[in-house]
């Protein structure tokens, strides 16, 4: 199992949080909640509910690469994540932080949309071998390339993945 090297050198052109909170709200092929002030975005970032969704959503990709594909999970998995950590923070980490103190979102932020970041590595390399493997970190990648702050989730994790991202 290998990582999609391509990621990393466009992870460097991300305009990291630079369209929050304006209109025009970008429309995507999932559903997407806009909230309207910084305030709330980052109540709802900071929210148990937040913090379970990207749980639950690692859990449904790694689950998923165990049981079906185990031979490329196991033993890569580890690995895999220790190699694109590395990459993300040389891409990322600089222009996230300037970003961060641009806009006033606290910088302890950071390092929750790293993780984000590399877990969306993960998944675009896994699914570029396994097509039908979950996905929902790609959706955040998603909207950070819009200039976004995915912040938080709207859906009962009881009935995951039926839902929608909370974003500014």
């Amino acid at each position: 199992m290998k990582l999609a090297q391509e990621i990393y050198p466009a992870l460097e052109r991300v305009p990291w949080l630079s369209t929050m909170g304006q209109e025009p709200y970008p429309q995507f092929e999932f559903p997407v909640t806009y909230v309207q002030s910084l305030e709330v975005a980052l109540g709802s970032f900071n929210s148990e509910i937040w913090a379970d969704a990207r749980t639950e959503a690692q859990g449904a990709l790694t689950g998923y690469l165990s049981k079906h594909h185990y031979d490329s999970y196991g033993g890569h998995w580890n690995n895999l994540v220790k190699q694109s950590r590395a990459l993300v923070e040389e891409s990322v980490s600089m222009q996230l932080t300037a970003a961060l103190r641009r806009v006033g979102v606290p910088t302890e932020t950071h390092q929750v949309i790293l993780v984000d970041v590399n877990r969306a590595a993960l998944e675009i390399s896994y699914r570029r071998r396994f097509p039908a493997a979950p996905f929902f970190f790609e959706r955040l990648l998603r909207l950070y390339e819009a200039g976004r702050l995915p912040c938080g989730w709207n859906g009962s994790l009881s009935e995951w993945p039926v839902g929608n991202v909370i974003a500014f």
